[in-house]
C-alpha cells in the first residue's frame, strides 16, 4: 500500500492562514493596529533564510536582522 504523505503547509495551516487573512482584513476596515507587524514578519524571514542556509551548509547559523 502507498500513500502520499507530503502536504503542503497551506493545507496543514489552512485555518490559521484563514483566520490571519481575516484579522488583517478586519485591521484595515477598523484602523486597529495589527496583532503581527512588519518588524514581526522581518524576524520571521531571518529565521527562515537561517534556517535554509544551515541546512545547506551543515552548520550552525547566526539568526541576523531578527529582533
Amino acid at each position: 500500500i502507498q500513500a502520499d504523505t507530503q502536504r503542503m503547509d497551506t493545507d496543514l495551516l489552512r485555518d490559521a492562514y484563514i483566520a490571519e487573512l481575516n484579522h488583517f482584513v478586519d485591521c484595515l476596515r477598523s484602523g486597529a493596529k495589527p496583532l503581527a507587524s512588519g518588524e514581526d514578519a522581518r524576524a520571521a524571514l531571518a529565521i527562515a533564510r537561517a534556517c535554509i542556509e544551515s541546512h545547506q551548509t551543515g552548520k550552525a547559523v547566526a539568526v541576523r536582522g531578527a529582533r
